[in-house]
């Protein structure tokens, strides 16, 4: 096929596991699609990837983006959202940690100015970049390729404002597949350190680790200098194409596990006073079935609260206890088959500092 298009599959592959995922990936693209196809990957050994592409690029010099500067906080500027559940008796709020959740996101804008670059010097003018943890249904990616066919300077999914947290100005979308012409990033320079991402941040005004507002917003202050048009799917990509899987493999990390450990241990905000000296036990189901034991023991060793629970899908109890002293918390999980134990300590000098709270009807 002659296109100025090209193809990029995008992954960290440092597993068989992945390796494999991604190896069918470009089975599924070569099967209904003839355009090239390139892979960036993010670790150091190909698996034999290289042999199955048109162009195949290495790039493993990534960092970790750390604890946002104390001047940001200050100012108040840092994003942090939080993940929260509408209920009968108030609203549950858990907030994603400063550190350990997406804090890979320099690794992932650096690919679209690395794909862009590499794109421009083999000759291409537009990318369709996929993550290498997807699988298609063929006849959705069938419909994707018309859309991939026509766009000019992006194709966009998923566009939506998420949380009662964003300002307005903020709009989420889904990474998993992006289109975008190889002038879109020009003007943004890769991230070689923190002082690079946070500088990125204050050019496109958005102070926060989340690459789904990252690269909308840069697409955004772009359009600002620049004419660009495009194509723009709003609504959840999982929605739009539910019988595609997406990050069929996750990292473990704050975003992956917000909903592990449960019941979760929250703060209870009450009118505008936050209550210190009781606890909320909030136990939430957003998977499978989920059976839970939970212990909770004080100081004297003695057994206050013992509870066994069988969630199905979507469903929530509530447990509220007086906090006295400092207790120690058990909670077994079983989801699967698979069993998963965690203890925490909580006492009326640490629940201030406790990222998850229920704000009370």
């Amino acid at each position: 096929m002659n296109s100025d298009l090209i193809i990029f599959i995008d992954g960290y592959l440092s597993t068989p596991e992945r390796a494999k995922v991604c190896s069918e990936l470009i089975d599924q693209i070569k099967s209904v699609s003839s355009y090239k196809i390139a892979l960036l990957n993010k670790y150091s050994f190909s698996w034999g990837l290289n042999s199955k592409v048109d162009y195949y690029f290495n790039h493993n010099e990534g960092f970790m983006v750390g604890f946002p500067p104390q001047e940001i906080l200050d100012k108040e500027l840092y994003e942090r959202p939080y993940v929260y559940v509408d209920t009968s008796i108030g609203t549950f709020e858990n907030w994603l940690p400063f550190t350990g959740v997406s804090d890979h996101v320099a690794n992932m804008f650096n690919s679209f100015i690395l794909t862009s670059e590499a794109a421009k010097i083999l000759g291409y003018k537009r990318i369709f970049r996929i993550e290498a943890d997807t699988k298609f249904d063929i006849d959705e990616l069938k419909e994707i390729l018309k859309d991939v066919a026509l766009f000019k300077d992006y194709l966009l999914y998923g566009e939506r404002q998420e949380g009662d947290w964003a300002k307005p100005h903020h709009r989420i979308m889904d990474m998993h597949m992006i289109g975008y012409s190889i002038n879109v990033f020009n003007n943004f320079n890769l991230l070689k350190n923190d002082n690079d991402f946070w500088d990125l941040c204050e050019q496109i005004n958005y102070y926060g680790k989340w690459i789904e507002y990252i690269i909308p917003t840069a697409i955004y202050w772009q359009k600002q200098k620049t004419l660009l048009e495009g194509i723009n799917h709003p609504g959840s990509v999982r929605d739009k194409y539910s019988n595609t899987k997406f990050d069929l493999i996750n990292n473990p990390g704050g975003w992956v596990d917000k909903w592990k450990n449960i019941p979760k241990i929250c703060k209870i905000k009450q009118d505008v006073n936050e209550i210190t000296n009781k606890i909320g036990l909030f136990y939430w189901n957003d998977e499978d079935n989920l059976e839970i034991e939970c212990k909770i023991i004080n100081l004297e060793g003695k057994e206050i609260y013992n509870k066994s629970i069988s969630l199905n899908p979507f469903t929530w109890f509530y447990d509220e206890l007086d906090l006295e002293e400092e207790y120690t918390i058990i909670n077994k999980n079983i989801r699967n088959g698979l069993v998963e134990e965690f203890t925490n300590k909580i006492s009326p000098h640490n629940i201030p500092e406790l990222n998850t709270r229920l704000i009370k009807k």
